[in-house]
Order: structure tokens, then C-alpha cells, then sequence
């Protein structure tokens, strides 16, 4: 199923779900998910990689806020 053909052709249309979908001899919720994944497929696409984004990873030094001296190790 072309999802976006079939998105194109319902807007064109005119018509509402439960009358294109009486056309197309399939029922009025079948109209309405492939509305929605059609909705769905195109923002995905629009965002880039089905939500991912690439994540750079860096190492930074740990930068302590008190002088290493200070800290007594010996009490638990």
C-alpha cells in the first residue's frame, strides 16, 4: 500500500472517511489508520533517522572541587 498515493487521493477527494472508504470498498477505520500511518510515516521522515540523532562522546578530565589533600580516606 502507497500511503502517501493513498493520503494524496483521500485529500483530493473531497469526500469524508466513511464515504471514500464505502468507494474504496474497505471500512472507515481501515481509512482512518492508513491516514495515520501515512501521518506518522512523514514525520518520521521529516525528523531524519526514525528519531535518532547521532551522539558524540567526548572524554573531559574529572574536575574536583576541593583540593584531594583535603578529603580524610581513612573514615567510613
Amino acid at each position: 500500500m502507497d500511503l502517501d498515493k493513498f493520503k494524496e487521493e483521500f485529500g483530493q477527494s473531497g469526500l469524508t472517511q466513511k464515504t471514500f472508504a464505502d468507494l474504496k470498498n474497505i471500512s472507515s477505520s481501515m481509512v482512518s489508520y492508513y491516514l495515520r500511518k501515512a501521518k506518522l510515516k512523514n514525520q518520521l521522515h521529516d525528523e531524519g533517522t526514525a528519531g535518532f540523532s547521532a551522539l558524540r562522546v567526548s572524554h573531559q578530565p574529572l574536575h574536583l572541587f576541593c583540593d584531594p589533600s583535603e578529603i580524610d580516606f581513612t573514615s567510613a
